[in-house]
């Protein structure tokens, strides 16, 4: 396997119009360059790079400042915490082995990964037990104390991944590794347990490579960001933000022939609320906008004209749009209780209350579309407990047993989902009490496995391969299954695709993954927006994306290929 562009999914992209242009307001697909230069407007599911993003070479600029919008951090350690809070302030400052492709040419419904810190990635063997890391060897930590511009070298890789190994959120991911070896100062080598096919992109999700001076004998991982990436954190104030210069020592050329990125200096600001984001957005104090509904959007495009507004379907797993039952609780250990409760649910109408009817009722699950099939399912493609049918549930309610069932859905993620989940399952003869929490509560409850009935999940970083979205949730001793699934035959698909070399039947088992997971239900799904992103027409070559989200959530790595262009 090389390290370039390792394409993990080669599903259709979506249908377009051969135009990127489109009056304010207007809906168009995006063509392939057929424009100069961004126009005004909405958009919706392909903008094409314009030929001024497809020729950086002779249109990029640079300096200037980009204001967006993040979530603050708890700390900056992905050892002990899987969130796009510390993920956003990671992709800015480190690198990983491989990365996303992101901005104008990428597809925004599919996963593309190509090389960063890795220039190269071989197996040896035919057998997936043996993966070589060729590091570049012009790569130096930032120049601020107490790493001081030191060169980096493999070593560094292998100590950071040794961390991760040994435990925290990213166990998981790194427990295949029997050994690692440095060949030479830029070559590691690792040595698994067992065959595992996606381990190069599996530890690339948020095997951000940290240093040393950080973490061995101390704890400033936790307070302190320096690494080899495009921008130097400059300063952090929680609760309000962060502030991010461009490393001139960056390792990375851009089309100009001299070092990335483009901008000088980015300021994160912490904006929880909607409405304080969109004001900053309206009043020139924000360039990226995350638009919640089109309402809003209709708004930005009138009151600040020069706004380009896409919306993508995601292609992603659900991270927040759902919720998970405690099996231990015997209230849930009849699978004709969970398959009530989901079938209770009348997804086509929640999805026109929340989110403009843009899914159809089809709901993001465990499983990323784009692993399992070549084309975004429907609704109906779900199967039978995706679908609202109340008499039905009732039915299965009253044979097991269950007519008057009653229990708690703790939550941080869903407070506009949950009254409406409520009311729903109030017309099948469930009682669901809703307790909101604040975002600590709600991660130490599920990752203490310490709630009672129900609790909202959130996936993390969007996991590189199917692996890391499934393993580690649902196989009977995975580091994150927070709900006790313990499930013989779910164990043993789950082992198979990660042993399995070949890609189509690899994709085989996952789609039996899917169903086994659709008729258990044990976790409940339901429809989320889409990824609806505005930025302003002189912000070149960004793009929001149905993986990897946006502005608010991991897609900073993208902005070291960002310029502004005011012109």
């Amino acid at each position: 396997m090389s390290g370039a562009a390792l394409a993990l999914a080669g599903c259709a992209a979506p249908k377009t119009s051969t135009s990127g242009t489109t009056t304010t307001g207007g809906k168009a697909g995006g063509g392939s360059g057929s424009v100069d230069d961004l126009a005004a407007g909405h958009y919706e599911r392909v903008l094409g790079a314009s030929k001024r993003e497809l020729n950086p070479a002779q249109f990029a600029k640079r300096g200037g400042i980009l204001k967006f919008n993040y979530l603050d951090p708890p700390h900056f350690d992905m050892a002990l915490t899987f969130s796009c809070t510390i993920y956003d302030t990671y992709a800015l400052v480190y690198n990983r082995a491989l990365r996303p492709k992101l901005g104008a040419t990428a597809d925004p419904s599919q996963l593309q990964l190509e090389p960063e810190l890795a220039e190269k990635i071989e197996q040896p063997n035919k057998d997936g037990s043996e993966f070589v890391f060729s590091f570049r060897k012009n790569v130096k930590w930032q120049n601020k104390a107490p790493l001081n511009g030191r060169p980096f070298t493999a070593e560094d890789a292998k100590l950071a991944y040794e961390r991760y190994q040994a435990g925290g959120v990213q166990k998981d991911l790194f427990s295949f590794v029997d050994k690692w070896e440095m060949p030479d100062q830029y070559t590691l080598r690792a040595k698994l347990k067992q065959p595992f096919a996606d381990f190069a992109a599996s530890i690339s999700t948020a095997g951000f490579i940290v240093p040393r001076e950080l973490w061995l004998n101390s704890d400033k991982i936790k307070t302190e960001a320096i690494g080899t990436g495009p921008f130097i954190r400059d300063s952090w104030t929680p609760k309000q933000g962060s502030n991010f210069v461009r490393n001139p020592d960056y390792w990375e050329m851009g089309a100009d022939g001299k070092p990335l990125p483009y901008i000088d200096n980015l300021q994160a600001s912490f904006l929880v609320d909607q409405a304080t984001a969109k004001a900053a957005y309206l009043s020139g104090n924000l360039d990226l906008w995350v638009v919640p509904n089109k309402e809003n959007g209709d708004e930005g495009l009138k009151s600040v004209p020069n706004t380009v507004w896409l919306d993508v379907p995601y292609s992603a797993g659900s991270t927040v749009n759902n919720f998970l039952f405690n099996i231990n609780n015997p209230k849930f250990q009849d699978k004709r209780v969970r398959n009530a409760i989901s079938m209770g649910i009348d997804r086509v109408g929640m999805d026109r209350l929340l989110y403009d009817g843009l899914n159809q009722g089809w709901s993001l699950n465990s499983v990323p579309w784009i692993f399992a099939y070549d084309k975004q399912p429907a609704l109906e493609d779900q199967g039978p407990t995706y679908q609202y049918n109340p008499d039905q549930a009732k039915q299965l309610l009253k044979a097991a047993g269950a007519e008057n069932l009653e229990f708690e859905l703790v939550h941080f993620y869903l407070p506009n989902q949950s009254p409406i989940i409520q009311d729903m399952l109030r017309q099948i003869g469930v009682k669901v009490n809703i307790r909101a929490v604040d975002n600590p509560t709600a991660v130490q409850l599920w990752t203490s496995k310490n709630f009672k009935d129900a609790i909202n999940i959130s996936w993390g970083p969007p996991n590189l391969t199917a692996d890391g979205w499934l393993y580690p949730f649902y196989n009977s001793k995975g580091g994150t299954n927070y709900n006790g699934v313990n499930d013989p035959d779910l164990d043993k698909l789950l082992d198979q695709q990660r042993k399995e070399l070949d890609a189509g039947k690899r994709k085989e088992i996952i789609k039996q993954i899917d169903k086994r997971l659709g008729d258990q239900n044990y976790d409940v799904f339901f429809p989320n927006s889409w990824v609806r992103q505005a930025w302003l027409t002189s912000i070149k070559n960004f793009r929001p994306h149905g993986f990897m989200s946006h502005s608010q959530c991991y897609l900073a790595h993208s902005y070291s290929q960002v310029w502004i262009d005011k012109s």
